[in-house]
Formats: C-alpha cells, structure tokens, sequence
C-alpha cells in the first residue's frame, strides 16, 4: 500500500498544475476553491450553486445531463442518472468565448474540507465517487451513477455511486482530509463506507464485519465497513460525508 500526495491547496505546489491545455489550482485549507484558467474554446461543467466568479468571456449556461452535445432524451436520461448519484437535476456549463485569451474560473467547495483533483485516464477512464461529491469537470466528461447491489451497499449510504468516465480531469469536493492510497493486486484496505470519497476502476467494493460482536455493539463504527480490494486507487477522507448535510450549504 503506498499513500500519494494530492495536491491541496496553492501552497502544496509551485504554480498551477497543467494538464490538457488548461491549467488549475485548489487555494484555501479549510474552505477551498477551485480555481481555472481555460484556453479560448475550452469548456467546463460544474454542480450548481459552486460558481464563485469568472472572466467576463467565460459564460455560462445551465444544461441537462453532463454538457455534451447529445439529444434531448439522451441528456435528460444523464441528468437523471446524476439525480440519483445525489447531484442536482441541471448541471452548469462554463465556455471561454475569447478567440485569443485565458478565461479565468472560480468555483467554490460545497462543504468545508478539501478539493481532489483526480485524472480520469490514469485510472482506466472511469471513477465512482461518493454521492454528492462532484465539483467540477472537463466537458466531456460522461457523468452518471453506479448501482451498488452488494451487500455493503444496501447496509450503508452507497446503495448508488457516482460514475465519471472519459479521457478528462474531474474535481471532488469531500468534508475533511483526503489521503490518496494506491492498492496493490489483491490489497484490502477497510474503511467507513461513508469516508469512501473515490475508486479507481479495477477496484473491487465490498463489506466486511466491523470485528466481533462486541466490537460491532460498542466500536462505535457500526456493524459494516468498505472493502476495497486492489489494484488500484481508493481515496478516503477524515470525515464522513453525512457531514455534508450538517456543515455544508444546501443546494
């Protein structure tokens, strides 16, 4: 098991990070933001609500499903795949419309704790990520939701996850510290199935006891917890994200 170093905030890296012509930083410890700088053409979406300011030839508009250019029964059908994955119905679409400058973009976290820069390619081009975690992600990104029919989901809040596939970056919002952990063949690691903020794509969820039934009576962690087996990438956060309704912002 190996622990990666994400960046967190601005003072984690020297300068913005660059990848696909556009460049990013995540500013702020405790109440961060995203900040982006788009290349004239390049297009964003982000969850509703997150918009903390942007330059005056980057507009915006509100669309069905993920922003693709995909027909009406097709866009309709994502927006409601991401309505079940816990995001809003609508999702928003940020363009830069200069021919020839950088559009800048500030989106803010939903909920104390941190912004997780995650690039989908590195990970088989496709996550699932927690309910309600999405901040942000290049256009083209195909954004829906994973069922969960296993026995760890149907006994936690992860019956549904959401599923972000294409050759894209996308930004997770999650209460607490995130820690990055990269999974070798056949590693387990266990944890709070509410604390799951991110999988990688070949790694396989499940559930296992907590310990005993004395532990599971009085540990004070439930009778359940995540499983998730390697290769691959899990991410899992400090705080749980029920905190979410306790500390963040109602959408």
């Amino acid at each position: 098991m190996t622990t990666i170093d994400t960046p967190k905030a601005s003072t984690a890296f020297n300068g913005p990070a660059q990848t696909h012509g556009f460049e990013f930083r995540i500013n702020g410890a405790h109440t961060p933001y995203l900040e982006l700088h788009m290349q004239p053409g390049q297009a964003f979406v982000g969850e509703a609500g997150t918009l903390m300011g942007q330059s005056d030839s980057v507009k915006m508009k509100s669309t069905l499903g993920d922003g693709s250019n995909s027909g009406f029964l097709s866009s309709l059908f994502r927006s409601v795949m991401r309505k079940i994955g816990g995001e809003n119905f609508f999702i928003n679409q940020y363009v830069n419309m200069s021919s020839d400058k950088v559009g800048k973009l500030s989106l803010a976290a939903a909920l104390p704790g941190e912004i997780v820069a995650i690039d989908i390619a590195e990970h088989g081009n496709r996550i699932v990520a927690q309910r309600g975690s999405f901040l942000a992600a290049e256009q083209g990104a195909q954004l829906g939701s994973k069922m969960k029919l296993s026995l760890f989901g149907m006994l936690s809040n992860s019956v549904v996850m959401q599923e972000i596939k294409g050759e894209a970056w996308t930004f997770l919002n999650a209460p607490g510290n995130v820690q990055c952990i990269q999974l070798d063949a056949g590693e387990v690691y266990k944890t709070d199935a509410r604390c799951l903020v991110a999988a990688s794509d070949s790694v396989k969820l499940g559930m296992a006891f907590a310990g005993g039934l004395l532990t599971m009576v009085t540990g004070g962690e439930g009778a359940f917890v995540a499983k998730a087996e390697g290769p691959g990438t899990i991410w899992v956060g400090s705080k749980p994200f029920e905190t979410k309704q306790a500390l963040g912002p109602k959408r």
